[in-house]
């Protein structure tokens, strides 16, 4: 029955109002949805050309170096590094040569000293393996920020570090040999 009653309607003629009406509001639908679909259009062109330009930007101001560039850099760092090496351990063999020259002037002032005129070359000698020390102290943070500028740099810093470490240890060690030296043992308690 509800179907009678709609074909009866669909049957009866439209007014002219009825009619423009109608199409107006089909047109006014396409129109929003043309509209809508304009933008996204819009939208997404402006995307494209957006990245399209950065990407552009980007590759033309970063300069991609050649392989021969790269080679040149790396033989570059490599003659720095040999300089640098070689330039520490021609301070290694001074350090050295120092360490032999004084523990031989220890070895020979240890031979002359005699009684109580000894005790000033004593205070002496301490004095100057605490300089020794702290020139040891100075050199190993040279050779540290000297190591922190140059790239591979961590192995020759390792092998001199324990080479200064070790001599730092034996000055230590005659340091309070010395002290040892001047200080007056204590008396044995009899029991």
């Amino acid at each position: 029955m509800a179907d009678d009653a709609e074909n009866e309607e669909s049957q009866e003629p439209l007014t002219e109002e009825q009619r423009i009406e109608l199409l107006e509001g089909a047109v006014s639908l396409h129109k929003k949805v043309i509209l809508i679909i304009g933008l996204i259009a819009i939208l997404l062109a402006t995307i494209v050309v957006t990245g399209f330009t950065v990407l552009s930007i980007q590759y033309s101001k970063s300069p991609t170096k050649s392989f021969k560039e790269f080679a040149v850099e790396a033989k570059t760092n490599t003659k720095s590094i040999k300089k640098i090496e070689k330039r520490i351990e021609e301070i290694s063999s001074t350090a050295t040569e120092a360490i032999e020259t004084h523990e031989k002037r220890i070895t020979d002032l240890d031979s002359k000293v005699v009684g109580d005129k000894s005790v000033p070359l004593i205070k002496s000698q301490i004095e100057q393996e605490r300089d020794y020390q702290e020139f040891l102290v100075n050199m190993k943070r040279g050779m540290t920020d000297m190591a922190r500028m140059v790239r591979g740099s961590r192995t020759w810093l390792e092998i001199y570090g324990e080479r200064m470490d070790s001599a730092s240890k034996a000055s230590r060690k005659r340091e309070t040999e010395l002290d040892a030296i001047l200080k007056p043992k204590p008396p044995t308690k009899k029991k």
